[in-house]
């Protein structure tokens, strides 16, 4: 983390699945906030590959393509190295079936509880 005053930048990378069993992604990207006593508004922006798998009604589903998502979270400092707090974000996954030459976009919204451990 970098701080320049009460702003701070933070890189990431992340890996896993997306909250869902279907989609997986990894990417990087930036967290930027502010601090103002105990809360700590930030956003952020990731950008990656990702590839969403599955079975419905007896199609297989295999697709692959970029990814990205930005949001926003509101943390509060509860002990000097440990913040907890709510995010909520958009999320896109462009991919091309393979049995259509055409390009899809499945979209989510994602929102939870997060925790951070600064070192």
């Amino acid at each position: 983390e970098v701080r320049m005053g009460r702003i701070s930048l933070r890189p990431k990378t992340t890996a896993g699945d997306a909250g869902s069993e279907y989609v997986y992604r990894a990417s990087v990207g930036v967290r930027a906030g502010m601090s103002f006593w105990v809360l700590a508004p930030q956003i952020f922006a990731h950008m990656g590959y990702g590839w969403l798998s599955g079975n419905t009604d007896d199609v297989v589903i295999s697709n692959r393509g970029l990814t990205y998502e930005f949001g926003a979270a509101l943390d509060i400092d509860a002990l000097p190295f440990v913040r907890v707090g709510v995010y909520t974000s958009y999320n896109r996954l462009s991919h091309q079936r393979e049995d259509d030459p055409g390009v899809d976009d499945t979209n989510w919204i994602a929102y939870g509880l997060q925790g951070t451990i600064l070192w």
